[in-house]
This record gives C-alpha cells, sequence and structure tokens, in this order.
C-alpha cells in the first residue's frame, strides 16, 4: 500500500529539461496552440470503427505537461474528433467527398469538457475550442472552434507554434484561415505527429511485437494532411514526428499506482481513467505499459536538440489498399523536417530512476523511464484543488447555521 507523497523529486536527462533557443527567446515564453484527439476515460468507436474500447489518454498527459512547461505559455487547445469518431470515414485509398460544414456529435463535446477538465487541473485559464467533427473540407467554413483560435491568434503579437497530436484537420483550418488574410507570419512553427521513415518507410504501418499498428493521425484526415504537406512553399515551416520515430516511454502500472496514492481528485482521477488503456496494450501488445507518443512529440518543440533532424519529402501514397504518409530523407534545404529519432538520452531510456522522498513510497517504481517521469512530474506539479468554502458542509454555497447543524448531529465518539 503506498502512502501520502510529501515530495516527488525527479532525476531528469538534463536536455530534455531545457528549451530549444529561438530567435525571439528574449522576447517571452514560446506561445503554443494545441490540437488535440484528446478523448481519456472515454469508451467511444474511433475514426476506423473499431468497437468501443478504453480510450487514448496519452493527449492528456501531453497537455498538462505543455501546460506545465515554464517556458510555454499554452494560448490555446483546439479539440476535433479522431481517438473517438462523430462518423466513420472509408478507410480505402480514395477520397471521401469533401461535406462541408459541422455534424452534431455528441462524444466530442466530452471530449472538450475532458480537455476543459485539464487545463482547470493545472491550474490555468487557458480557451478550449470545438474543433472539427468531421474531415478538412478546403473550401468549406472552418469549425466555430478554430476560427475563435484564428482570432486570438490575431490578437495578440508575435507567432505561435502549432501543434497537432491528433488528425490534422484543425491545424489546416488555423493554416487556410491565416493564409487567407495573409498572417502566416504568425505561425512560428507546424508540428505535426505522423508519417513513416527510415526502415518503416514504404509499410502502411509499423509492427509493435508483431501486431500492426496504422498511422492512425494521419490516416484519420489524409486529405488535410495532403494540403498541408505537398503544398506551396510558402505554408509554415512544419515538423513532422513519425510515429516509428517516438515509441519512447511507458505509463506501466507502478506509475498509476503512484498517482493514485497521492491525495488529490486530480491525479485520483488520470490514474483511473488511464488503466483500461494500460491493460489493452499489456494484454494486446504485450508491452509493460502504454507509449506516451505524444509527450514525445511535444519534445520534439520543446528541445529539437534531444532528436536528430532530417530534411524531407513528404509524399501520400497507397500501400494495402490505404493512403499511407511516406517520408524521404533529402538533402540540401526543405520546408519540411523529420524527427528520426531520440538521442542522447542512451536508449532505453530505463536508466534514470524515479527517486521519492519518503522510502516507504518507492515500491514498485523502478521500471519507471526518463519520459515517464516527465508525465508524470507534469501530474504532481498541477496544484491541488482548493477548497471554496471549508465551513459549507451541505454544499449550498454559504456557511450558517444549516452547517452548524450538520456539524452537531454529527458529534460524538467515532466508531
Amino acid at each position: 500500500m503506498f502512502r501520502r507523497l510529501v515530495a516527488v523529486p525527479f532525476l531528469v536527462a538534463a536536455p530534455v529539461a531545457a528549451a530549444s533557443p529561438r530567435a525571439d527567446a528574449g522576447d517571452g515564453p514560446r506561445r503554443v496552440v494545441v490540437c488535440t484527439d484528446i478523448s481519456m476515460g472515454l469508451d467511444c468507436t474511433n475514426v476506423f470503427g473499431s468497437p468501443p474500447s478504453a480510450a487514448d489518454p496519452d493527449d492528456a498527459w501531453a497537455l498538462a505537461w505543455a501546460l506545465n512547461h515554464p517556458e510555454w505559455e499554452v494560448v490555446g487547445v483546439v479539440v476535433s474528433f479522431g481517438n473517438c469518431a462523430c462518423e466513420t470515414p472509408p478507410t480505402t485509398c480514395d477520397p471521401p467527398p469533401a461535406e462541408p460544414g459541422e455534424i452534431p456529435c455528441e462524444v466530442l463535446d466530452e471530449q472538450v469538457e475532458i480537455a476543459r477538465w485539464v487545463v482547470e487541473a493545472c491550474g490555468r485559464d487557458t480557451p478550449v475550442h470545438r474543433g472539427a467533427s468531421r474531415r478538412f473540407a478546403i473550401d468549406g467554413p472552418a469549425p466555430a472552434g478554430t476560427v475563435a483560435a484564428v482570432e486570438a491568434i490575431l490578437a495578440e503579437p508575435g507567432p505561435v507554434t502549432i501543434i497537432g497530436i491528433g488528425p490534422a484537420t484543425d491545424p489546416a483550418y488555423l493554416v487556410r484561415d491565416l493564409a487567407a488574410v495573409g498572417r502566416l507570419d504568425r505561425i512560428d512553427r507546424l508540428v505535426l505527429e505522423m508519417g513513416q521513415i527510415g526502415p518503416w518507410a514504404g509499410q502502411a504501418g509499423f509492427t509493435i511485437n508483431g501486431t500492426p499498428v496504422s498511422d492512425y493521425n494521419f490516416r484519420g484526415d489524409p486529405e488535410a494532411a495532403r494540403w498541408l504537406l505537398e503544398g506551396e512553399d510558402s505554408l509554415p515551416e512544419t515538423t513532422l514526428v513519425p510515429f516509428n520515430a517516438i515509441r519512447f516511454g511507458f505509463v506501466t502500472e507502478p506509475g498509476l499506482d503512484l498517482l493514485a496514492a497521492v491525495d488529490r481528485a486530480t491525479t485520483a482521477r488520470v490514474a483511473a481513467d488511464s488503466r483500461a488503456w494500460l491493460e489493452k496494450w499489456v494484454g494486446i501488445f504485450g508491452e509493460p505499459g502504454f507509449h506516451l507518443w505524444d509527450l514525445v512529440c511535444m519534445l520534439a518543440v520543446a528541445d529539437g536538440a534531444v532528436f536528430d533532424t532530417v530534411a524531407v519529402r513528404a509524399s501520400v501514397e497507397c500501400l494495402d489498399d490505404r493512403p499511407s504518409l511516406q517520408l524521404a530523407e533529402i538533402r540540401g534545404r526543405s520546408r519540411i523536417t523529420g524527427a528520426l529519432h531520440l538521442s542522447g538520452m542512451g536508449p532505453p531510456l530505463v536508466s534514470q530512476p524515479v527517486t521519492f522522498a519518503s522510502a516507504e513510497a518507492t515500491s514498485g517504481s523502478s521500471d519507471q523511464n526518463v519520459i515517464a517521469q516527465l508525465a508524470l512530474k507534469a501530474w504532481f506539479d498541477c496544484p491541488p484543488a482548493a477548497d471554496p468554502c471549508p465551513g459549507d458542509l451541505n454544499g449550498d454555497g454559504r456557511v450558517d447555521a444549516a452547517d452548524l447543524g450538520m456539524l452537531i448531529a454529527m458529534w460524538g465518539v467515532c466508531p
């Protein structure tokens, strides 16, 4: 049984903790817009019609880390379909007909509420916008949420970095609408988690312990990715973080136990809502836990020095009757770079154990790794929820005789 943790100092590789140099480093924090298909704790069907199952909580872990980054200002979160689907698009290489406009989507509304909960849990007031409920339509109206995000970007001076850890739909609308008003200068860089590179190029997916895994973010909206990556050179500088390059870091059962052991509603919910996903990875893929894909993508933004990057050409190919995003290294300059893999951290990234203030809290924590430490630390860094009215025993927003009566009724010796 774990006891309440007094403090949680972490041993973290130094290159990860530092922020990458920027031309405007003296102008304040990096302004970031996160486009996510966050779905922690939901049972839903994904964009490929998979049976209802525990949805991927990784976005929530990455978002908490981004919100707590000391040199970032997350100025907006845009939530779209992806991990949870509002409609099931075709999975063949034939592009679906462009159907402009949004559709009712109850599960997307639930995803928005999860994102708002993460923001509040981290003590922030970052706006959360309801993004796309269906695939990108180049000539169609943008979702109201991306319109609001564009207005917020234009309202403040300085550029933003757009990070897409879901389908490319909302990033495509943001880029399209900023281009329409001649303000692509407001995008410092676009970072998308998708693609195949290196030994996995030429395959429709990659395998984990022999089980095929698709590039789900790309396949969620191939046309949005195609427009962003095969478009004009005037589009933003783009970093692609391929799926086969971000298989680093696990959250394991002991990690979730550590979260649950902290006496906070926030960490208890994260642990509870992540367990089913962990059990799925252990049971289906034989892995020790679930991958922190989205957090690794964030690291490509926070400190490019921990990644080996190359100039790439991005092309959409049809493999096994499925669209696949292939990245090929090229010589010379390109507006698109690929993050090959983490470097300088020493595979298999499990050499830095978590250390705790109290010896009795260390049981079962030896298999944590550097990236898991970053993820756990993000949740530990979120402030505990304050009791807005400690004496309000009946929850009516007042401290009065009714509360005194409840206190007197409870008076006595505990059994």
